[in-house]
């Protein structure tokens, strides 16, 4: 609904970006986090493939035919930042690169 404050009318909406989605009671954990060189990305699931965004939600790494419920990830070609692992089931998780 609408704040109206003097001649002023500002709505305000929910923040769009990356929403945690879950299927089939699926969780993933990412680790270390923050990460410097390496991640490690533990499942319940099997991993069929994974994007990294960075924060502008551009995929910036991508790894296909993984087929494993760990996954042991280079990420030495990432700059410092806040990133978004995203599997192929709908699972989503942030993480840190500081280097």
């Amino acid at each position: 609904a609408p704040v109206i404050t003097n001649e002023t009318v500002n709505t305000i909406v929910a923040p769009t970006g990356i929403i945690n989605t879950v299927k089939n009671n699926s969780v993933f954990k990412v680790y270390p986090n923050p990460a410097q060189n390496e991640i490690v990305i533990n499942s319940n699931s099997i991993i069929d493939a994974i994007s990294i965004l960075d924060i502008q939600s551009r995929v910036v790494l991508y790894k296909n035919n993984i087929n494993k419920n760990v996954v042991n990830l280079n990420i030495q070609s990432l700059k410092n930042g806040i990133y978004f692992i995203k599997t192929t089931n709908g699972m989503v998780q942030r993480f840190v690169v500081n280097k």
